[in-house]
């Protein structure tokens, strides 16, 4: 009998190819949520619950989980091991990170306003939701390539096991024990709704 499809995280091996795939997973829940937002804009009801659910999934897996983790245990081990090159790019994408931090808790005030009943404030949300969302994508793309690119080439086994354990531990601090899959279902689902697949 064949078992349930391995998640992301459950597929992969080494922590190089584990965090690029988690790369590839959220630029696809950002291409769906642009695909969201314009059908709010066009006043698909489905398309109102489904962007809760993706601004749920950036504010937990993105702003929670995924930055923390490259932000204590990545960009540390970058510009350590490639103090030439890689202090100059971990610092670009830090303040990626900061940028991408100030313009979350804008959002945010304009979510915690409709839900408080300021129905005039969605074209606002909207509008911030989709300049976060073609940052993030901008910010993705740069990291995966002159970040991740590297790390395959460069790691050993050990320190692969080392990033894959400290990703474990920083998933389970930031959203709780067995939380990241349930988060990586739901994303593969919005996309599947929004026809945007997911590579790798």
């Amino acid at each position: 009998m064949a078992g349930k499809p391995l998640l992301p995280t459950e597929q992969l091996v080494t922590a190089s190819e584990r965090w690029s795939r988690e790369h590839r997973v959220i630029y696809a829940v950002a291409v769906a949520s642009m695909r969201i937002i314009d059908r709010v804009r066009d006043q698909d009801e489905g398309a109102e619950i489904d962007i809760l659910d993706a601004f749920s999934f950036f504010n937990d897996y993105v702003e929670r989980m995924h930055l923390n983790y490259e932000e204590k245990h990545l960009f540390p081990w970058f510009a350590a091991n490639f103090a030439d090159l890689g202090s100059d790019l971990v610092d670009r994408a830090a303040a990626e990170h900061e940028e991408s931090r100030v313009q979350w808790r804008t959002l945010t005030a304009a979510y915690e306003a409709m839900k408080g009943g300021a129905a005039d404030v969605l074209p606002e949300f909207l509008d911030y939701f989709q300049q976060y969302l073609s940052d993030l994508r901008s910010h993705v793309a740069k990291e995966q390539s002159y970040l991740y690119a590297l790390l395959e080439q460069v790691l050993t086994p050990d320190e692969q096991g080392r990033l894959r354990a400290e990703g474990n531990r920083s998933e389970v601090a930031s959203l709780g024990p067995g939380a990241a899959p349930v988060y990586e279902r739901r994303a593969l689902a919005l996309c599947a709704r929004y026809g945007v697949p997911i590579a790798g």
